[in-house]
C-alpha cells in the first residue's frame, strides 16, 4: 500500500520533518510489523508502529522535502496464515505532516483507503499443478534451464522459487531442498 501526497501542481513540494497517522486493517488477515512503515527518504531517526492500535509516527533528522503526487510512505502487508480468500479495506486514517519548526502541521486526507483482495496462495515451486514441490517439478525446471522444454509464463512464475526473477540452478536446488 502507498500513501501519495497530493497537491494542487506537480511542481509543488512540501517541506516535511514528520509524519503521523493510523493504519486500519484486519488483523486477522494480515500482519504489519514497523520494519513494515517504509517512510520516504532516507534519513529517519525515529520510527514507531503500535500494532494492537495502528498508530504509527516517524521523524527525519532533517526536512524532507517531498513534490506533490511522491510517495510519503509505503505499508508492507502480510497475509495472515490463516487467512481466507475474501475483500477487505485498509485504510490510513488521520495522517498529519509538520515542518521542522512545527508551525506548518497539515492533515493530508482523512481517509486513504486500498481495497485489497486476498486470493488463495499459489505453491511457489509447483511447476506441474500437482498440488506439492517435487522431482517433478524440478526435472521440469531444469529441462527448460538446459532448453529441452519451455515452461509457460504461469509455470515460469512459479519455477523461479527464489524470486530474483531468473530461472536457474539455484531454483532447481531449493526445489529438491524443500522435496528432500
Amino acid at each position: 500500500m502507498s500513501v501519495t501526497l497530493k497537491g494542487e501542481s506537480a511542481l509543488a513540494s512540501q517541506k516535511i520533518s514528520s509524519i503521523s497517522g493510523v493504519l486500519e486493517y484486519d488483523n486477522s488477515l494480515f500482519t504489519v510489523e514497523t520494519a513494515d512503515i517504509l517512510p520516504a527518504g532516507k534519513d529517519v531517526k525515529d520510527c514507531r508502529f503500535d500494532p494492537a492500535e495502528g498508530k504509527f509516527s516517524f521523524k527525519y533528522d532533517s526536512d524532507l522535502t517531498i513534490k506533490s503526487t511522491e510517495p510519503l510512505l509505503q505499508i508492507r502487508l502480510h497475509t495472515a496464515a490463516d487467512s481466507s480468500e475474501g475483500k477487505t479495506t485498509v485504510c490510513v486514517i488521520n495522517m498529519q505532516w509538520s515542518s521542522a519548526d512545527g508551525k506548518q502541521k497539515a492533515e493530508i486526507e482523512h481517509r486513504i483507503p486500498a481495497h485489497i483482495t486476498i486470493l488463495e496462495p499459489e505453491l511457489i515451486g509447483d511447476v506441474n499443478g500437482a498440488g506439492e514441490v517435487d522431482m517433478a517439478d524440478a526435472r521440469m525446471v531444469m529441462q527448460h534451464y538446459n532448453g529441452a522444454a519451455v515452461l509457460e509464463s504461469i509455470q515460469q512464475k512459479k519455477a523461479d522459487v527464489n524470486g530474483d526473477g531468473k530461472i536457474n540452478l539455484t531454483d532447481i536446488k531449493l526445489m529438491m531442498q524443500y522435496y528432500n
